[in-house]
Order: structure tokens, then sequence, then C-alpha cells
């Protein structure tokens, strides 16, 4: 599978993954020594954003709080700006 075609794999997945947390189960423990769910989701969604603000050629400068508004719209934000950035970087590399 290649990149692209796991990352539109993956993003909706991990949607319906976060979907159905709990407030609870967001502080709890994950296989990575010291993170809970909630910190393994945030590093998540500050790699995506900062891979998207990079695709595009921006500043991919601060560490935003993207969970702030909730998990669910955090990652939506973050998936949907990643999935422009690589559209946008496969059709100027692809025009036609």
């Amino acid at each position: 599978m290649d990149a692209i075609t796991a990352l539109h794999t993956t993003e909706p997945i991990v949607a319906k993954l976060i979907s159905g947390l709990t407030a609870d189960q967001r502080d709890l423990p994950t296989p990575c020594a010291g993170w809970s769910v909630h910190d393994l989701l945030a590093h998540m969604c500050l790699a995506s954003d900062k891979a998207a603000l990079a695709l595009a050629d921006q500043d991919p400068g601060g560490e935003p709080d993207h969970l702030a508004d909730g998990p669910v719209s955090g990652w939506a934000a973050v998936a949907a700006a990643l999935d422009a950035a690589v559209d946008r970087m496969v059709r100027a590399r692809f025009p036609n």
C-alpha cells in the first residue's frame, strides 16, 4: 500500500476509534510508556498538522492544542488539512 492510500485508509479508522471514547478512556495508558490515549492522539494530531503545513510550504512552528474542542473535531480538522495538502501536492506534481 502506498503512503497516500495508507493515509486515506487510516484516517477514517482513527476517527471511528476515537468517536466512542469517553473522557475516562482518554486518560488510560497506551503501550507507549508514559503516554495516555489523549497524549497519543494529541501527538498524532500535531504530527498531521505539521505535515500538512510543511506540504503547503507554511511554517509548521508552534504546538496548538488540537484537542481543545474535543478529540473528534480535532482529529477531523487535522485529517482534512492533511488530505487537502496531499491532494494539492499530487495535483501540482501530476496535473493531468
